[in-house]
C-alpha cells in the first residue's frame, strides 16, 4: 500500500505540475500585447520614395559636372543646418553681459516688430514659444586675439577666429537655461563685448572681418557680438537674427542661380514670401511623413525583438493614428491639398513619437533575456527537481515490472 501510495502521489504531483501549474504560470506571466498593423507599417517602409542611399565610388568627372555636384552638396549642407522635425520649438533671445552694468534691453518691442510677423506666417508649419533673458557676469571662455597697427604697434581691434567660435558656444550654452524647455530650443545670443576687449570682431577663414559680426550654429541658433556704444540699438541686431531664423527653418537667404531671368517677390515686412511658405509646407510635410514612417519601422523591429514587451492600448492607438495620418497625408499630397497634407503629416509625426517614447515601452527596453533565467531558475529548480526525480523513479519501477523474470 505504501508503494502504491507513493506511485499515486508522484503521478498526481506531476500531473498537477504539468496540467495546472505550468498553464497558470504561463497565463499569469503573459504580457498584454495589443494588435498592431505590422503589415501596413512594413508596406509604408517599402515606399521607394522614402529611401535614400549614398553610394561612394570613384569616377572621372568633367568640368561641366562641377556645377551639378555643387548643387547637391549645397542641398545636403542646408538640410544639416535646418531644425529637425518637432511638434513645437522655443525661441530664446539672450543678452549676455560680461559685467553687472544695466542695459536697455527693449527686446519685446524688437521681437514684436521683426520676429512676430514671420512667426505668424509660419504658424501653419511651426509652433513657437518666444522667451528672453539677460545674463550678467558672463565672459567669453576664450581669449580674443589682437590685431595691432604695423607701424605704431597700437591695438586696432580684437577678433575671434573661426576655430574659436565652437569654444565660445560651449562656454555660454551651460548658462542659457534652454534645458528648461521640453521642446527643441533655437538660441539667439547677443553678446556685449567688454570694454577691455573692444572693438571685438569675428574674422572669417579668408581673413576678412564679418560685417554682421554674427555666426550661425546648425540646429542651435545664432550669436552676434555687439561692441559697446552709447546705446544698444536692436534695430541693427534683429535683422541678423531674422536671417538666422530663416536659415534654420529652411529658407534660403540668397536667390537661387537660374539660367532664365526671374523676378522674385519682395520679402517685405513679414520677412518671408508666400512661395517660401509654400515651399516650407511641402518640405515639412514630406519630412514629417518620412520621420513618422521611419519611427514606426523602428518600433516594429523593437517589438519583434523583445517579445515580452507590453503593448498597451495607448501605444496601439498612437500607432494606428500615425499610420492613418500617414496614408491621409500621402493622399492629400496626391490631390494637391497642401494644408491637409501638412496637418495630417504633423499628426502622424506626433503620434509616432508618442508611441515610440511611451513610458511602458521604455521600462523593458533594456531588460536582457539573461535576467529571466536569473529570476526563474531559483524559483523552478528546487520545485521541479523532486518532481522529476519521483517521475523518473516511477518510470524505472514500471519498466522493471514489465521485464520478464
Amino acid at each position: 500500500n505504501s508503494e502504491k501510495t507513493q506511485r499515486l502521489t508522484a503521478i498526481a504531483t506531476g500531473a498537477i505540475f504539468l496540467l495546472v501549474g505550468i498553464p497558470i504560470w504561463w497565463k499569469t506571466t503573459e504580457v498584454y500585447r495589443a494588435e498592431l498593423p505590422f503589415d501596413e507599417i512594413s508596406q509604408l517602409n517599402q515606399d521607394p520614395s522614402l529611401k535614400n542611399r549614398v553610394i561612394l565610388a570613384q569616377a572621372p568627372l568633367k568640368e561641366e559636372d562641377f556645377d551639378e555636384f555643387s548643387k547637391v552638396l549645397t542641398e545636403t549642407i542646408k538640410h544639416t543646418i535646418m531644425i529637425q522635425p518637432s511638434s513645437e520649438f522655443e525661441l530664446l533671445f539672450s543678452l549676455v553681459c560680461p559685467d553687472a552694468g544695466k542695459m536697455n534691453w527693449d527686446v519685446e518691442n524688437a521681437i514684436s516688430e521683426f520676429i512676430n510677423p514671420i512667426l505668424e506666417e509660419l504658424l501653419p508649419i511651426f509652433k513657437f514659444q518666444v522667451s528672453s533673458q539677460v545674463l550678467y557676469l558672463t565672459k567669453l571662455p576664450v581669449r580674443p586675439k589682437i590685431q595691432k597697427n604695423a607701424t605704431s604697434n597700437e591695438v586696432v581691434y580684437y577678433y575671434l577666429q573661426d576655430n574659436q567660435l565652437s569654444h565660445v558656444i560651449n562656454g555660454i550654452e551651460s548658462r542659457l537655461g534652454s534645458h528648461q524647455s521640453t521642446f527643441p530650443t533655437l538660441n539667439f545670443v547677443l553678446y556685449m563685448a567688454d570694454k577691455k576687449h573692444s572693438p571685438l570682431y569675428i574674422k572669417k577663414p579668408n581673413g576678412e572681418i564679418s560685417k554682421s559680426n554674427n555666426f550661425l550654429v546648425p540646429r542651435w541658433g545664432g550669436m552676434t557680438i555687439y561692441n559697446p556704444g552709447n546705446k544698444l540699438d536692436l534695430n541693427l541686431v534683429m535683422p541678423t537674427f531674422l536671417s538666422n531664423l530663416r536659415t534654420l527653418v529652411g529658407v534660403q537667404n540668397t536667390a537661387p542661380k537660374l539660367d532664365t531671368r526671374v523676378l522674385f517677390e519682395d520679402v517685405g515686412y513679414p520677412g518671408i514670401t508666400d512661395w517660401e511658405v509654400d515651399y516650407l509646407s511641402r518640405l515639412r510635410a514630406v519630412e514629417n511623413i518620412a520621420t513618422a514612417t521611419h519611427t514606426l519601422g523602428s518600433l516594429e523591429k523593437l517589438l519583434n525583438q523583445i517579445r515580452n514587451m507590453v503593448i498597451n492600448d495607448d501605444v496601439a492607438s498612437s500607432v494606428y493614428q500615425s499610420v492613418k495620418s500617414i496614408i491621409a497625408a500621402k493622399e492629400a499630397i496626391s490631390n494637391g491639398d497642401l494644408s491637409k497634407s501638412l496637418s495630417e503629416s504633423r499628426d502622424a509625426f506626433v503620434a509616432s513619437e508618442t508611441a515610440f517614447f511611451h513610458p511602458s515601452l521604455l521600462e523593458l527596453l533594456y531588460f536582457p533575456e539573461d535576467q529571466k533565467f536569473a529570476i526563474y531558475i531559483p524559483l523552478f529548480l528546487p520545485m521541479s527537481l523532486p518532481i522529476v526525480a519521483s517521475l523518473i523513479a516511477l518510470w524505472k519501477r514500471y519498466r522493471n515490472r514489465e521485464k520478464p523474470k
